[in-house]
């Protein structure tokens, strides 16, 4: 259950039944309802999606799904559309790490597409995504990290209010760029309200400082945009800068990070507090 501290609330579970065709296929299904709010909308839905996943060695592996969505979105001039969506999406991951719940070495490398159709707007689109990001350590001990990130997606519609407000694209947020409110970064309309975009283009550093085996330090740079064109555009970039603790955990570190958005606009807030494992 998340979203304690406001009106949304998500409820999801996941079924994955190990070695279907073969000792590295597994089949997994999900059952998921859900509602989000954003700056940009609220939205209502219900899912469905079986798919298959596959090993293919130690570095590399992929997966195929098929979902089914309803759901009722309210955008930001309070207009209301329901939708009947079918997904295919198809992803491929190479993750060459060397410690996958907190790397200081190595690669990961993701791509996806996922073709859609509305049965309620008979509106066809496809979604394209693309996430690499390296890490090197250095330094006496190899105590300092160097981590790096470049993502970018494409929605491949002539109309992007034609596609369902949450599945336009966005920017801003934990995961995204830092400091800005979630999904935040985007095209407005002349209200200055966030109507969503058909690309976007991320970009992340972060210098991270292992203290000793429980502590460490961290500081970073996000930047990027969501544009109403559909090639990523490089101009008119969102940056947030910030520093973070992160306490290291068997399974991983929990972070505490601090960012503070350069270019705020509208529901943006002056400083972005993030916790997470």
């Amino acid at each position: 259950l998340e979203g304690a501290f406001d009106p949304d609330f998500r409820l999801a579970g996941t079924f994955r039944k190990p070695a279907v065709f073969d000792p590295m296929t597994d089949f997994t299904l999900r059952l998921e309802g859900y509602r989000e709010t954003t700056e940009a909308y609220r939205v209502t839905a219900a899912e469905a999606e079986v798919g298959l996943a596959h090993i293919f060695s130690d570095t590399l592996s992929g997966s195929v799904g098929l979902e089914v969505a309803r759901s009722s979105t309210l955008d930001a001039l309070n207009v209301r559309d329901d939708h009947l969506l079918t997904t295919f999406t198809s992803k491929l991951t190479w993750d060459a790490r060397d410690n996958r719940l907190d790397p200081s070495n190595g690669f990961r490398g993701e791509i996806s597409a996922a073709p859609a159709y509305d049965f309620l707007t008979d509106k066809a689109f496809a979604t394209f995504r693309t996430d690499w990001a390296a890490y090197r350590a250095f330094g006496e001990g190899d105590r300092f990290v160097l981590a790096g990130r470049v993502a970018a997606s494409v929605l491949t519609v002539d109309d992007v209010t034609a596609v369902a407000a949450d599945k336009r694209i966005y920017a801003g947020g934990a995961g995204s760029v830092r400091g800005y409110a979630y999904q935040n970064i985007g095209p407005r309309d002349g209200l200055g309200n966030i109507v969503g975009g058909r690309s976007s283009l991320l970009f992340s550093g972060e210098l991270r400082y292992r203290l000793n085996d429980q502590f460490g330090l961290v500081a970073f740079v996000d930047a990027g945009n969501a544009s109403s064109s559909i090639l990523p555009d490089f101009s008119d970039f969102k940056v947030g800068v910030g520093a973070g603790l992160r306490y290291l955990t068997p399974v991983g570190p929990i972070r505490l990070d601090v960012a503070v958005p350069l270019q705020p606009e509208k529901g943006d807030p002056s400083v972005a507090l993030y916790v997470g494992l």
